[in-house]
């Protein structure tokens, strides 16, 4: 295993990008946990899927974009929920560090 200054591993994150990586996990739960937030999401997805369940089954353009539309929601709380668990793991191997 390839040793950098101070006896530290190669692939191991230094204690700074750790923190770094805590907090970041820290903004993005409490956007996660927000209520006006929260709120604004479960309001766009409601629209969404209502235009959907409105359009014309034949209306395939407006059908894909609202389609596409929703899934761009999900990526985003995906990226949200996958930073606040980066943000738990680097907090873990703090804690073990």
């Amino acid at each position: 295993m390839m040793m950098h200054r101070g006896g530290r591993s190669a692939g191991r994150m230094n204690d700074g990008k750790l923190n770094d990586e805590v907090a970041r996990g820290q903004r993005a739960a409490m956007l996660l946990g927000d209520e006006i937030v929260t709120e604004a999401l479960n309001t766009i997805e409601k629209r969404y899927l209502d235009a959907w369940r409105q359009s014309d089954p034949t209306d395939d353009a407006k059908r894909e974009k609202l389609f596409q539309m929703l899934r761009a929601l999900d990526a985003f709380k995906e990226h949200l929920t996958s930073v606040a668990q980066t943000g738990d793991l680097a907090a873990k191997e703090l804690r073990r560090l």
